[in-house]
């Protein structure tokens, strides 16, 4: 059973190869749990696959996801687009 942040029973993480276009279990001993500048963690992995050396990437969701100060009470808006074409004068 694979839970909603990629981490199976066994103590294994999986992640998505864009490169080969499948899904790969990687052993929690050979992943690396990151914090990016932006405060989301990630993860990151290395496999060899037919020699090759194949890096994997996936953001997991926060530990805790309470709202800051900051974006308290922000809403989405929609964005605006220019008109096409030249502007009638």
């Amino acid at each position: 059973m694979v839970h909603k942040d990629g981490e199976t029973e066994e103590g294994e993480m999986e992640f998505y190869s864009v490169q080969l276009h499948e899904k790969i279990e990687v052993p929690d001993t050979d992943v690396d749990i990151t914090t990016a500048e932006n405060g989301r963690r990630q993860a990151r992995a290395t496999v060899q696959r037919d020699g090759k050396a194949i890096r994997l990437f996936k953001f997991l969701p926060n530990v805790d996801a309470t709202p800051t100060a900051a974006t308290e009470g922000v809403t989405a808006t929609k964005a605006t687009t220019k008109p096409k074409g030249k502007a009638k004068t």
